[in-house]
């Protein structure tokens, strides 16, 4: 591979390490420069315009690449304007090729990242350690530029896909406010509809728990970072769109045979995070119930879906969520939770206008998870030069 080159991400990229700006300098008014203190947080605070040429501010450019070096590190997002970023970022650009190429190598990178991290509690890289990260890159930019327009290709699809999904998800709740929303409980209710509580639905609502006690879980449960038999599905892997995965082994699946998962279940996060809401992937694998979660299967599986999402739904998770130290409600308080119980009439046709909405969504994220393996599979051999793009 002699068109391609040893090199180390300084020598190919300008590196600008970000700086917290004094408290003095920020401006809540929206005027100023945006401030990013990681690489997805953009908060409420802007650098007042007189202010961000100082230097305690470090200031990028659109379409420069954000680069977590603060725990996690190795996170990348591309800014769309000018901003402010704080000491968690690096601004990356590259210096005679194409950017978008070098958000991939950074992608690819973001693995290796570990023998240059330090700090005893949260990890980090230095400045310092990140210009001297070796790496190997085409010579010409326009191979570069190859490589990259395949992975975006992907990545261009899977974001259409999730633009897709957050209309579908609007389309329903629009509908559900439509039908659902102006009643509440103590109201004149139509005909047919009722006061009840969810477990009227015969609904099926478990938990990592339902398995066995504490104890025995804690024997026959063992989970793992690297892949194993079966997915662990918690609510923070379902948040984080499974960037990282936990899973259990053979024996620990089978143990915890009253949760396992097939695809399609609803997930409600019950502690600390309470009330975030999920439907169950797709995955080829077994997968079982995480901790901290609870599993919710019925008939009317959108309606659920829809209304748990909704503001109506989130309040009743709120009127049964108590802890003062860490937000938690169990799933005897979630089952016996009162409710307005629609007409089956109504709960029927929501349900078939619901399932073409949502059927759809599902699918999508099937083809998401599709694309994303296949972006990932590509990934480090397009990056190493094992496979080759013609230009």
């Amino acid at each position: 591979m002699n068109d391609w080159q040893e090199s180390t991400l300084g020598d190919i990229a300008n590196i600008i390490m970000g700086q917290s700006p004094k408290s003095e300098f920020y401006n809540l008014d929206g005027i100023g420069l945006p401030f990013y203190q990681g690489v997805t947080e953009f908060n409420d605070k802007y650098v007042s315009i007189k202010n961000y040429t100082s230097k305690n501010t470090k200031v990028v450019e659109d379409n420069t690449i954000l680069f977590s070096v603060r725990a996690p590190v190795g996170r990348i997002n591309f800014t769309k304007q000018k901003c402010c970023i704080g000491r968690g970022n690096a601004g990356l650009i590259m210096k005679n090729g194409n950017q978008d190429f070098l958000y991939f190598l950074l992608l690819f990178l973001e693995r290796k990242l570990q023998d240059y991290t330090s700090g005893t509690i949260f990890s980090s890289i230095s400045g310092k350690e990140l210009n001297k990260i070796p790496v190997i890159i085409p010579r010409s930019t326009n191979e570069q530029k190859s490589i990259a327009n395949v992975l975006t290709a992907f990545d261009d699809k899977i974001e259409l896909l999730q633009q897709q999904n957050t209309t579908l998800e609007t389309i329903a709740q629009t509908i559900f406010k439509e039908w659902f929303g102006k009643y509440q409980l103590g109201d004149d209710l139509p005909e047919g509809w009722r006061v009840g509580k969810l477990g009227d639905f015969k609904a099926v609502i478990a938990d990592f728990v339902a398995n066995g006690s504490f104890a025995s879980l804690k024997e026959n449960v063992t989970l793992y970072d690297y892949p194993e038999y079966a997915l662990f599905m918690r609510n923070t892997d379902l948040k984080s769109d499974f960037m990282q995965k936990t899973y259990v082994d053979k024996r620990a699946y089978e143990f915890l045979s009253k949760t396992k998962l097939f695809g399609g279940e609803i997930i409600i996060s019950n502690v600390g995070d309470v009330g975030s809401v999920h439907f169950c992937p797709y995955f080829d694998m077994p997968m079982t119930l995480g901790n901290n979660v609870i599993m919710l299967k019925s008939k009317y599986q959108f309606y659920f879906y829809t209304l748990f999402n909704s503001r109506i739904g989130q309040h009743l998770i709120g009127s049964i969520t108590g802890g003062s130290a860490q937000p938690k409600f169990n799933k005897t308080d979630f089952r016996n939770m009162g409710m307005i119980i629609p007409s089956q009439v109504i709960l029927d046709n929501f349900e078939n206008i619901a399932s073409k909405l949502y059927n759809k969504l599902l699918e999508n994220k099937k083809q998401i998870q599709s694309l994303t393996k296949t972006r990932d599979t590509l990934l480090p051999k397009l990056m190493s030069g094992q496979v080759r793009v013609n230009m």
